[in-house]
């Protein structure tokens, strides 16, 4: 008898004292079984791959339009300001900031929602086509884009905006123990924004800062994973980049996960969301 058992999943042969096991039927069939589940494996290994390429190559195309609002934003801030000190009504007009404020909150916090649902479901391996996602995205900045073309409107809505602490809400600054890691915080819109590289030891965990360093935000009631929040590198032979997840520690910290390879450096150019982290406002 060839064998008389097999394996639960690829039904491999496994052989009792009694049988008398066959190149060309055991061993061939065993072989041929093992390529098939090796080559699904190596196919399904370069799927994912491919999947993680294509998000990032996403994120990075909409970076540069999330950089172009926040510079014409910063001008509406200073045409604000000067027109305030014309119609000397700065308290008066503040007064009223809650409402603009708020929806245009609640817009970050949807954008922010959907970017993490895409890269949690790119985590899972259940991802979906993402073009109708960039296209919403694109539709959404040009209307948000055709608003700020009017000098008087940009005016009304951020005097709107502003509060009693005045237009300027941002703190910069950088953290003690990484000076080369910077960060910009704003508590008034709840954005908190990494940037900056430092070196790292291959396969071991690396701390670039903590949420107490930075005024005004408060770390988050649990761990934040931020994926693809940074990319590893090798400074000094070139190697490609490979993005890294960080991680926003229920206690402060801000954490690069163990790196494999010969990478000696991360670099961080990401945006958070920080609602409902008992930030002060």
């Amino acid at each position: 008898m060839a064998h008389s058992q097999q394996t639960d999943n690829f039904q491999l042969p496994i052989f009792a004292p009694a049988d008398k096991p066959t190149w060309t039927g055991d061993f061939n069939e065993a072989m041929t079984k093992t390529d098939v589940a090796l080559g699904n494996s190596a196919m399904a290994a370069q799927e994912a791959v491919s999947t993680a390429n294509a998000a990032k190559a996403v994120a990075d195309e909409i970076q540069p339009q999330f950089d172009a609002l926040s510079a014409r934003v910063d001008t509406a801030e200073t045409n604000v300001t000067t027109a305030m000190e014309e119609a000397n009504e700065a308290h008066h007009d503040a007064a009223g900031a809650v409402g603009v404020a708020n929806n245009a909150y609640d817009k970050a916090l949807a954008a922010d929602a959907k970017a993490q649902q895409a890269l949690d479901e790119i985590g899972s391996g259940e991802t979906e086509p993402l073009g109708p996602r960039v296209d919403a995205l694109e539709t959404t900045t040009a209307a948000q884009g055709v608003r700020l073309t009017n000098a008087e409107e940009d005016i009304v809505e951020i005097k709107a905006n502003q509060g009693p602490g005045g237009v300027t809400e941002w703190v910069f600054g950088t953290f003690t123990s990484n000076p080369s890691i910077s960060f910009r915080f704003n508590h008034r819109i709840s954005l908190l924004i990494l940037f900056g590289s430092t070196a790292i030891t291959p396969g071991t965990m690396k701390v670039i800062g903590n949420t107490s360093e930075i005024t005004g935000l408060n770390a988050p009631n649990e761990d934040r994973p931020i994926y693809a929040g940074a990319n590893a590198f090798n400074g000094s032979t070139g190697q490609t980049t490979l993005p890294v997840a960080l991680t926003i520690k229920a206690g402060g910290e801000i954490q690069v996960p163990p790196v494999t390879g010969s990478f000696d450096s991360v670099s961080l150019n990401t945006t958070v969301c920080t609602y409902n982290w008992g930030a002060t406002f």
